[in-house]
């Protein structure tokens, strides 16, 4: 068996982004594949929201 892969498509709001892309982050440390869905508005506002937190790739 491969390795599990999960997709991940947050409600359309901030409050639920953040959350979704820190539980994703924790799971792709642990072996597993993320496809992480997000308009570009939202991903705007989290980029935004996080400031200098975020490293080149938009990662925390």
């Amino acid at each position: 068996m491969g390795k599990p892969h999960v997709l991940v498509i947050p409600y359309p709001a901030q409050g639920h982004v953040i959350p979704l892309m820190e539980l994703s982050q924790n799971l792709a440390k642990e072996g597993t594949k993320i496809s992480f869905v997000n308009t570009v508005f939202n991903h705007k506002r989290v980029l935004d929201a996080l400031g200098e937190k975020v490293d080149e790739n938009g990662l925390l």
